[in-house]
């Protein structure tokens, strides 16, 4: 009886070993999914993320962010030491926006790093605008639209006061006009045409105190 006895604890403390195992391979498990579950309650609580693009002020490690690898980099100093660099990237899916834009691009300039204007643009050569798109005589809603939705993340304001304000009156020199207005607060854009108004040879995109 006592030999007996003696094999029943062992019997019965080896069965205890593998529930206690058991149990803390199911415990571990429960508390992975409860921390899993946690994290994604979080997420559902959290705001969306904002696709607004800060872009001046910013140094050319977030613009990057934005934009993807640079293609180009080009640094001037002047006299006073500060320094210019001016990086092209791929243009994305504004080539798309345009006709003739096969070697679009678009450029970001700093100085100090701090981003100061972006700029659309081809090498040594101007794009179209589809006929579709051409801005109407009062700049309203038009493929400049698109163009500034895709660098700063948002469409620009339709209804506020200062949407395409002019901020001077046409420049004219020969067939090259420029066109100055107000795309959203303290964001001003200037596009150049040549000869026809669906010709562009450039768009710039600089901060632009008037524009409130």
């Amino acid at each position: 009886m006592i030999c007996l006895t003696l094999a029943d604890a062992a019997y019965s403390e080896l069965a205890l070993l593998k529930i206690a195992k058991i149990w803390r391979h199911y415990s571990i498990k429960a508390l992975a999914i409860l921390g899993l579950s946690a994290v994604l309650g979080l997420g559902i609580q959290s705001p969306a993320i904002s696709s607004e693009r800060a872009i001046f002020g910013e140094m050319p490690t977030r613009i990057e962010d934005y934009f993807g690898q640079y293609w180009t980099r080009l640094t001037l100093t002047n006299s006073e030491g500060d320094r210019t660099v001016t990086y092209t990237y791929s243009p994305g899916a504004m080539r798309s926006f345009f006709d003739n834009a096969e070697d679009l691009r678009l450029s970001v300039r700093f100085i100090n790093d701090e981003a100061v204007a972006v700029r659309v643009h081809q090498n040594g050569a101007g794009f179209n605008i589809p006929a579709d798109k051409l801005p109407s005589a009062d700049n309203s809603t038009s493929v400049f639209d698109d163009v500034f939705a895709y660098i700063f993340g948002y469409q620009p304001p339709i209804m506020s006061r200062l949407d395409r304000q002019s901020l001077e009156p046409n420049f004219l020199q020969g067939t090259l006009h420029s066109v100055t207005y107000c795309m959203s607060e303290e964001i001003a854009m200037t596009y150049e045409w040549i000869s026809t108004q669906d010709y562009i040879w450039f768009i710039t995109f600089e901060q632009e105190p008037d524009c409130i």
